[in-house]
């Protein structure tokens, strides 16, 4: 619709769709219904087409006007989709099935409706109504009545008593009433109802109009096409639909084919693709002027357009004609009438023809109006020619003279030498070429005489240059004769060099070619030889010198032969490559059918081996399509892929009987591991209800009962508990081994909750001895300060007391303000070294994040080389490939090839080995990731245990009185780790030249735990503890023993930084993780100097080997060091 409700036929649509089928006979289907209710979709599976018409659940109909699909389906082939029986070719006709899709009723009036519909109506050899809610008669009849208000706008002749429209068939969507039948609700829609109100009468003449419009009237009730509507958004396939709605679409199908036999006609006359694009415009215009269509009318008015174009088209061609004709060969006036008159018949003719079902009255106008024109036209050409003949009259006697010259001299150069008497009859049939050609021009004003004149000065020129020819003829002869044996040599060699090329460089290719055509090309070769060697050596065969003709035919033969046993030998090649790779795709066909898909029914399996067979076959057909191949070659290959169906059948119903009888096993184990789940989490909660820190027992007692508990559960809930391989005894001991990891694990958290504890007590002890401490201090300042009141009673009394105790006090004041100095300066320098501690701790994770980056650049790195490996593979398979074709177009390498092919697979082996290195290495970083994080744990819990222990030092330096005299360093150059080295190795720093000190008692305590597990599945340090610790007095340092728990090699004792040790007791887990915290407190006249070393070592346990650890197997180490002042 254009604006103002004005209807145009899109002359785009017309000219790609319909004009290039021709005369070719269309019969339409065409549906019609209310907006959005699926009629695209149903027009979509009708023409087995996704796309055919755009599909959509909006509110917005996705078609505007009517819509004809471009995708015009053969009846033949209509008639088979879906699985349904095809019709005979002889049966359709030669019929094209084309879709109309119409713009949905009910959005607008009944007028817009009816004219809308009316062109398709009259074009459609069957029409769908489609209706997609209950049965309500009087709503669907309210939209029928648009076909019955098209059926009344058309207007038949008088007494013609054919239906109107074709057959028309009422499908119901979604039908869900089971107990109703298509005959029910035909007659509760076309039963005349009772009554008399102005709405029955309304709905009585509509049945009555669509009744009498139609040829039939069918009902289809159909169910929904899919579970969910939703999914009718999506591209649904037939397949995909449910099986009710699939059967009646089959109904519907071989319906429509049987009644899409026989051609549309419109005013008796079949309905093609030309002639449905020349009504349309004229109904459309029809329309448009609110006309009633009349198809006589409508007819009269097409054929007599259709006439006229004919006719303009005739007189141009007339007209050209005889405009060409006048330009070709001269003849005379009376033999150029002739042909005028007979070609311009056969065009009129011609015409005429394509007129033949045009009515006798327009066949006589057109036909006299033509002639006339002819006439016309044919006496203009006349004049033109007759005027031409006495001007190339002169002219070609000229030419005559020149041609002559001409053709002797080609003769004398290019045909010598030859037999004389040839080359006498050749000069005579040259003369007589060129009489004959002066002999044909129209007679002019001296009639015969004056051609016969100009012959005979032509001849007498002509004998000149004939003797001066036979002169030249007599000397070539001799001259040609010895070079004729070595042209028919060289002539043998090129047939036999140039078949062998072609043949070779059609195998090599796999270029198809049959016998037939090889034998011909090997014809076309042979003429094109002779003809060569004709040319070299001109007319001398033809003294009887040599008989090359038969000796070359003879070569001919024995070659044609050596070819077609070779063709024979390089086919069976071809085959044999064609039926291997048959095979593979064969056994590549059934598993993608097969695999992933058993157990199944076994007629199932058998047909999918069968049309994978039939696949193959025809991949195998399509190769070897163009090639001569043996009959009883085709059928031994074509019985091995039979014998090799029946294998891969036999091999997958032994798998599908294999996988049936393992079903019950995997159901028994899938509840197996239900179980083993549910028991985990219960057994959790219930220790999470009673809490840590606990006992391994209480632990073990908690796993019972939720072991009992869910067991007798479980075995409640079997229904057949005969069938089922479960006891409580054995249930009882699988999951009591399957879980002890579970177990396990919770006593460890057990364990580090009690180590937390002991720590937290320790806390608290040490508490409650720095509130003595305190309590001391006080105690002692009040002492002071009595002894002070004592002294200023006593002052009066005692001068000379009095004046040493005061000499006294001032000295013992001066000592408390050194004192305190020094308690101030201990103060600062406590904060210098937490700043400093804090600095190394920034500086570590620095570190560790640069050391981080470097492992993500490798491990960048390696996926760059992975995908440069990918590459490779990629490029390993394209030479694959060529050496595929290689290996087929040469017989002898195939053992090559196999070689080649074996590598190639070895190669995707190491591939994918390099693939699982990657992995690996990801997890290896991930691990180390983890480790990383714990190490900083570790250094954050020992700096606050360093922090801690310098605390206590200072404490305990207060009470300390000084020494008398400074101790001398005796050690000489002893060294210690030096934390401030870039690489993985222990640098030394000597310590040999600092200045003596003062060494005090002190104090260091070690508080460093680890818990969890890595990620890697080897078990960490549940926690590491130092022992034995003792502070460097004297200037010597004292060694720690470290023992670590679960998981760890008991018994290992640290003798230095070196990681040597001697084993003491069994290996416990996979790995052991050992963390060291050493804290050295001196404290000086002086100077105060806090050492804290946080060593990391993770190693391998198959180092551990006779006390000795290999330090190449360090994956991290990490040393923290501060210096005091």
């Amino acid at each position: 619709m254009g604006t103002g409700d004005r209807m145009f036929v899109s002359a785009d649509a017309a000219e790609r769709v319909l004009r290039p089928l021709g005369d070719a006979p269309v019969n339409l289907v065409a549906i019609f219904g209310a907006a959005r209710q699926g009629k695209s979709f149903l027009m979509n599976l009708l023409a087995d087409q996704q796309d055919l018409f755009r599909i959509s659940n909006l509110r917005e109909p996705c078609t505007q006007g009517v819509d004809l699909s471009g995708h015009l389906v053969p009846l033949e082939r209509f008639s088979a989709l879906n699985g349904c029986p095809p019709l005979t070719p002889r049966a359709c006709g030669g019929v094209r099935v084309g879709f109309v899709d119409a713009e949905g009723q009910g959005d607008r009036d009944i007028t817009y409706d009816s004219r809308l519909v009316s062109p398709v109506l009259l074009a459609s050899k069957v029409v769908l109504f489609n209706w997609k809610d209950s049965l309500q008669a009087d709503r669907i009849l309210n939209l029928l009545a648009v076909l019955a208000r098209a059926a009344q706008g058309i207007e038949l002749p008088d007494g013609a008593n054919s239906k109107v429209f074709g057959h028309l068939h009422l499908v119901f969507r979604d039908w869900s009433f089971v107990d109703s039948t298509p005959d029910e609700v035909y007659k509760d829609l076309f039963q005349k109802e009772k009554g008399r109100s102005d709405e029955v009468n309304v709905r009585n003449l509509a049945r009555i109009n669509l009744i009498e419009a139609f040829e039939s009237i069918t009902i289809w009730l159909f169910p929904a096409p899919v579970e969910n509507t939703a999914n009718l958004r999506d591209k649904i396939r037939f397949e995909q639909l449910q099986k009710p709605f699939q059967n009646k679409l089959r109904e519907l199908r071989k319906c429509l084919s049987s009644q899409l036999q026989q051609p549309m006609k419109f005013y008796n006359r079949p309905l093609t693709a030309k002639y449905l694009s020349q009504i349309m415009p004229a109904l459309v215009e029809t329309l448009n002027s609110d006309q009633v269509i009349m198809p006589e009318s409508i007819y009269s008015s097409m054929v007599r357009a259709e006439a006229q174009t004919l006719k303009e088209s005739c007189e141009k061609d007339i007209f050209a004609y005889c405009e060409a004709a006048g330009l070709e060969e001269m003849i005379s006036s009376e033999e150029f009438d002739k042909m005028l008159h007979k070609d311009v018949e056969i065009i009129i003719q011609e015409a005429l023809k394509k007129m033949d079902s045009f009515p006798g009255a327009v066949r006589k106008d057109i036909q006299a109006s033509l002639r006339a024109f002819a006439e016309k036209e044919i006496t203009i050409a006349l004049h033109t020619n007759s005027e031409k003949i006495a001007v190339h009259l002169s002219k070609v006697v000229d030419v005559a003279f020149q041609t002559l010259k001409k053709e002797c001299g080609v003769i004398e150069k290019t045909r010598l030498p030859m037999k004389n008497a040839l080359l006498r009859q050749e000069c005579s049939d040259l003369l007589n070429r060129e009489l004959k050609r002066i002999q044909k021009f129209p007679m002019g004003l001296q009639g015969k005489r004056g051609v016969e004149i100009e012959c005979g000065r032509v001849r007498q020129n002509a004998s000149l240059l004939f003797d001066k020819l036979e002169v030249a003829n007599d000397k070539a002869i001799h001259q040609a004769t010895a070079a004729l044996n070595d042209v028919v040599r060289a002539a043998k060699a090129r047939i036999s060099s140039e078949m062998h090329d072609s043949l070779d460089t059609l195998f090599g290719e796999k270029h198809p070619i049959t016998v037939t055509k090889l034998q011909s090309e090997m014809e076309v070769l042979f003429t094109r030889v002779v003809q060569g060697v004709m040319q070299k050596i001109g007319s001398v065969n033809e003294f009887g010198v040599s008989d090359f003709r038969s000796d070359l035919d003879h070569h001919k033969a024995q070659l044609n032969d050596e070819m077609n046993r070779r063709y024979m030998i390089e086919m069976r090649q071809i085959l044999n490559e064609v039926s291997y790779a048959a095979r593979e795709d064969l056994g590549k066909q059934i598993i993608y059918r097969l695999d992933g898909k058993l157990p199944m029914l076994e007629e199932e399996i058998k047909a999918a081996v069968d049309s994978a067979i039939a696949h193959v076959k025809c991949a195998m057909a399509d190769k070897l399509q163009g090639w001569t191949i043996l009959k009883s070659d085709l059928e031994a290959k074509s019985m091995e892929l039979e014998k090799l169906g029946d294998d891969f059948t036999d091999q997958y119903l032994h798998r599908n009987q294999q996988l049936e009888k393992d079903a019950d096993v995997r159901k028994e184990a899938e509840q197996y591991e239900k179980l083993r789940i549910d028991v985990t989490k219960l057994f959790e909660q219930k220790l999470k209800e009673i809490g840590f820190p606990s006992t391994d027992d209480d632990i073990d007692a908690v796993f019972r009962r939720a072991l009992q508990e869910i067991a007798a559960k479980f075995l409640s809930s079997v229904a057949d508990r005969e069938t089922t391989t479960f006891t409580a005894k054995g249930l009882r001991e699988i999951l009591t081994s399957d879980c002890k990891s579970a177990v396990k694990s919770q006593k460890i958290l057990n364990r580090l909750a009690i180590e937390k504890k002991e720590a937290l007590d320790l806390a608290e002890k040490e508490r409650q001895m720095r509130e003595r401490e305190r309590l001391a201090a006080e105690q002692k300042e009040a002492e002071i300060s009595r002894l002070k009141s004592d002294h200023s009673k006593w002052l009066g009394e005692k001068d000379n007391e009095s004046k040493r105790l005061r000499d006294k006090l001032q000295e013992e004041e001066r000592k408390a303000r050194e004192l305190q100095q020094r308690v101030e300066e201990m103060r600062l320098h406590t904060a210098l070294l937490e700043k400093k501690k804090h600095e190394e701790q920034l500086e570590s994770m620095k570190q560790s994040r640069r050391v981080t980056k470097a492992k993500e650049e490798e491990a960048a790195r390696l996926k760059e080389q992975l995908e440069e490996m990918k590459r490779k593979a990629a490029e390993v398979e394209n030479q694959k490939r060529q050496l595929e074709v290689q290996v087929q177009s040469e017989a002898k390498k195939r053992d090559e090839a196999e070689e080649l092919k074996r590598q190639l697979e070895e190669m995707k082996y190491a591939i994918a080995q390099k693939e699982q290195e990657r992995v690996s290495m990801e997890l290896q970083v991930q691990h180390e990731q983890a480790s990383r994080e714990q190490a900083e744990l570790a250094a954050q819990q020992a700096a606050n245990a360093a922090e801690v222990a310098a605390r206590a030092a200072i404490e305990a330096g207060r009470r300390q009185p000084p020494a008398p005299e400074p101790a001398k360093t005796e050690e000489i150059g002893r060294k210690r780790p030096l934390a401030r080295s870039g690489s993985g190795d222990v640098e030394m720093e000597d310590v040999s030249h600092l200045r003596p000190r003062t060494p005090v008692r002190a104090a260091g305590q070690c508080l460093a735990s680890q818990a969890g597990q890595s990620s890697n599945g080897f078990a960490d340090c549940a926690s590491c503890v130092m022992m034995n610790s003792k502070a460097v007095a004297g200037g010597q340092e004292a060694s720690w023993t470290e023992q670590g728990k679960s998981g760890a090699y008991q018994g290992w004792q640290a003798e230095d930084d070196t990681g040597r040790g001697t084993k003491g007791g069994s290996r416990r887990g996979r790995e052991a993780h050992s963390r060291a915290c050493q804290v050295v407190v001196i404290i000086e006249e002086e100077e105060v100097r806090v050492t804290t070393t946080l060593q990391v070592r993770i190693w391998e346990p198959s180092n551990f080997e006779h006390g000795q650890l290999s330090e190449n197997r360090f994956m991290n180490s990490t040393y923290i060091r501060g210096d005091g002042l």
